[in-house]
């Protein structure tokens, strides 16, 4: 495309469209990738929650068990 635009003379224009087309590509790759890890993040974090709250009733459960 750069070829183009040196031959006919409307570089500035040919860039710009390459620039609004690869701005699009970009945003369209960052969302593909927000849309994957926020599942990813959610498992992570309740997966660490139950850690926490078998870790907190764990102790409870052996003493009332030991009674």
């Amino acid at each position: 495309m750069i070829k183009t635009g040196e031959k006919t003379g409307k570089m500035e224009s040919i860039l710009e469209k390459l620039s609004i087309f690869y701005n699009k590509e970009v945003e369209n790759i960052v969302n593909n990738l927000s849309q994957i890890i926020e599942p990813l993040l959610l498992v992570i974090l309740g997966i660490g929650v139950a850690i926490l709250v078998f870790s907190v009733f764990m102790p409870i459960y052996n003493l009332a068990g030991s009674i």
